[in-house]
């Protein structure tokens, strides 16, 4: 009955500490939009970069602890689902820099993004449920 009550408590607290990142996002924005220059400004953009390093890091850890519970199957649409999604947005990334910005794609740049998107798309469910 304890494993059940910690499996909440983790759900718990990744949903707060992504409010948290969310609504401390929208105070920065509107510290920078309005150029609010106080003392706490800066304190607070330095809590933020460190936050956001521990949301890059603390997500991808709970995910891959959550899915040694799947069986293989699970394991497996999961990760066709991120490679279809991955090479898609890859493509997509090219295509648009190529026809919209200019004739240099940065490669690097768009598989770091397809990354990004990929796997929030396909693993950031198995973070937020139970």
């Amino acid at each position: 009955m304890q494993y059940k009550s910690n499996k909440n408590n983790l759900v718990l607290f990744t949903k707060v500490i992504s409010r948290v990142f969310i609504l401390s996002t929208i105070i920065l924005l509107f510290i920078f939009y309005k150029e609010i220059d106080i003392n706490i400004d800066i304190k607070f953009i330095i809590l933020y970069v460190l936050l956001a390093f521990f949301i890059i890091i603390y997500l991808p850890v709970v995910a891959i602890l959550k899915l040694k519970r799947f069986t293989y199957t699970q394991k497996r649409q999961k990760l066709f689902k991120f490679i279809k999604l991955l090479i898609l947005f890859i493509v997509l990334n090219c295509g648009f820099e190529y026809v919209f910005k200019n004739q240099n794609i940065d490669l690097i740049n768009a598989i770091c993004n397809a990354l990004g998107a990929s796997f929030g798309i396909c693993y950031m469910d198995v973070v937020l449920k139970e």
